[in-house]
């Protein structure tokens, strides 16, 4: 059957060849449970040695495991990423809230950092954005020009108001959301209401939206990878990059993608967490996470009832 995920593109298949361009970049996908169930709702990193590994569902278990982060009941993961100097975790109220506790971002110096929850880098902090409640933050990249945070609305909608980008010229533009970079808009991209965007990343070969059905589904259609030359290409819902189509990872039914990072080296690459996971091999069970010394995010409670609020724009 064919499905069309985007407008501009029916996937009939799978493109798995990549360029030796694409060779060095490795890339991590976190999975995190679909409903927070408290401490043991661990957050689970895949790594992967290169795309084409990601798009046939292979990954080194030695870099792949459970995290040791436990996240607030409260929040909930919306973005993964590496710049240049750390990586990067978005954390969104499940609930509207207002900018001082909306949004979160978590800063870790390496992959063994992130792995043992361990704050090495900066700055993490709440961001200063106020997110229109009719959206949410689906994924965050940085590239050349910036930093870009991608929202969608959180029902099925149109086109020309489904899916946001803001820009933000620095990290500190982002925590202080001071709109300094470009572009900043609605994309063209028209998602298949059946899907949803749970990635964005962006390495050399251009720009990746990794889309997850909103149900469980098999590992022939449940995770489709875009991938988008440049920004512009990006906006104007252009699929002029490759590969294109759907991976082999077979989600857990009671987990989620929340977000794929594209990295050039395992710094610090973490022991004993290995493992098929809910994303692994052939796609099967989570398996019970060691017994660690679990650290939840200490975010405080949301306290702020949701309020209406009629805003033109996505992120004030």
């Amino acid at each position: 059957m064919r499905i069309q995920i985007a407008a501009g593109l029916t996937a009939v298949g799978l493109m798995a060849a990549c360029s030796p361009a694409m060779a060095e970049t490795h890339y991590g996908v976190m999975y995190e449970p679909r409903q927070e169930a408290g401490i043991g709702s661990l957050l689970y990193v895949a790594t992967y040695d290169n795309l084409d590994a990601v798009l046939n569902s292979a990954f080194p278990g030695s870099a792949s495991g459970y995290t040791h982060t436990s996240v607030n009941s409260d929040y909930h993961v919306v973005g993964f990423t590496h710049d240049d100097s750390a990586f990067r975790v978005m954390y969104e109220t499940r609930a509207d809230a207002g900018a001082a506790t909306e949004l979160y971002v978590a800063s870790y110096a390496t992959l063994d950092d992130l792995f043992n929850s361990s704050f090495a880098g900066s700055p993490s902090g709440f961001t200063q954005i106020n997110v229109n409640s009719d959206y949410s933050v689906v994924g965050f990249a940085q590239d050349s020009g910036g930093y870009r945070v991608m929202y969608e609305t959180r029902t099925d909608a149109d086109a020309s108001t489904e899916l946001y980008i803001a820009s933000y010229a620095t990290l500190d533009d982002l925590f202080n959301s001071s709109f300094a970079g470009a572009p900043s808009g609605f994309t063209q991209i028209n998602v298949n209401s059946d899907y949803s965007v749970v990635g964005f990343t962006h390495d050399g070969g251009g720009y990746r939206l990794m889309y997850e059905t909103r149900a469980d589904a098999g590992a022939a259609t449940e995770l489709y990878l875009a991938t988008y030359a440049t920004l512009d290409d990006l906006f104007n819902s252009s699929f002029s990059g490759s590969p294109s189509g759907f991976t082999q990872i077979d989600v857990n039914p009671d987990y989620s993608v929340v977000g794929i990072a594209a990295f050039e080296t395992f710094d610090g690459r973490p022991d004993g967490t290995g493992g098929p996971g809910p994303g692994g091999g052939g796609g099967g069970g989570v398996p019970e996470p060691a017994t660690w010394s679990l650290l939840i995010l200490g975010f405080g409670a949301a306290g702020a009832a949701l309020r209406a609020r009629s805003r033109r724009f996505i992120a004030a």
